[in-house]
C-alpha cells in the first residue's frame, strides 16, 4: 500500500517569519551541534519540511511513518 502523498502549500513571508523567530534553546545540544554542520541548503530544506509538519497534521503523519 502506497502512502498518500500530502501536499502543502508553504506561505513565503509566513516560513521567513518562523524562520527568524525560531527559538533554538529549546532544541537538544546534540541537534545543534548537527545544525551547526548542515549547509545552507540542508537548513532551508529543514525548516521547509518542519514548517510543513506544523501546518498539516496529515504531513507530519506521513513524516512520522517514513
Amino acid at each position: 500500500m502506497n502512502p498518500a502523498i500530502v501536499y502543502v502549500e508553504v506561505n513565503e513571508a509566513s516560513l521567513q517569519h518562523y524562520r527568524e523567530s525560531f527559538d533554538f534553546t529549546n532544541m537538544p545540544r546534540g541537534w545543534l551541534k548537527t545544525y551547526e554542520t548542515m549547509s545552507e541548503f540542508e537548513r532551508s530544506r529543514w525548516f521547509v519540511e518542519r514548517f510543513k509538519c506544523l501546518k498539516s497534521p496529515l504531513y507530519l503523519a506521513g513524516s512520522v511513518a517514513e
